[in-house]
């Protein structure tokens, strides 16, 4: 069963779509908050992976961990939608989720969660199979991306 505030985050993301959601994240404080919890209901949520593939590399902390689990209920979510919303936006995610996983500085629950979100279709296209997170034993950093 839905809670109240799941269903008016639904309601928002209805009405806002992932457009007017990215407008409000970038007011910040609250508004920002709830736009970034609203964004995985949008029916065209993965156009803000090339905006979210940004922030999850300028920000840190709980920001950052919050970023980070927005891409991964994006990516999580079931494809029934139409054509591609965003060309090169999953790619450019990925790629910075790669990146996160490289860095030795990135803390092991957020670098988890960027393996993790590596591993599902909407990323695993665009990590390099030879060397990715998700073989068993790849030590750490040991992701790339395909690709120029």
């Amino acid at each position: 069963m839905q809670s109240e505030d799941d269903i008016d985050l639904a309601s928002l993301a209805d009405r806002e779509g992932a457009s007017g959601l990215l407008d409000a994240l970038e007011v910040g404080g609250k508004v920002g908050q709830t736009a970034l919890a609203a964004l995985p209901m949008a029916d065209d949520a993965p156009v803000a992976f090339r905006r979210l593939s940004q922030l999850v590399l300028l920000t840190q902390g709980s920001a950052q961990q919050r970023v980070m689990q927005t891409i991964f209920s994006i990516a999580e979510t079931p494809i029934h939608r139409g054509e591609p919303i965003d060309d090169g936006g999953a790619e450019l995610c990925a790629m910075a989720l790669t990146r996160l996983v490289q860095d030795s500085k990135t803390p092991a629950p957020l670098r988890s969660l960027a393996i993790s979100t590596l591993r599902l279709p909407a990323f695993v296209v665009f990590v390099d199979a030879s060397t990715n997170p998700m073989t068993p034993g790849a030590p750490p950093g040991s992701a790339s991306v395909d690709g120029p």
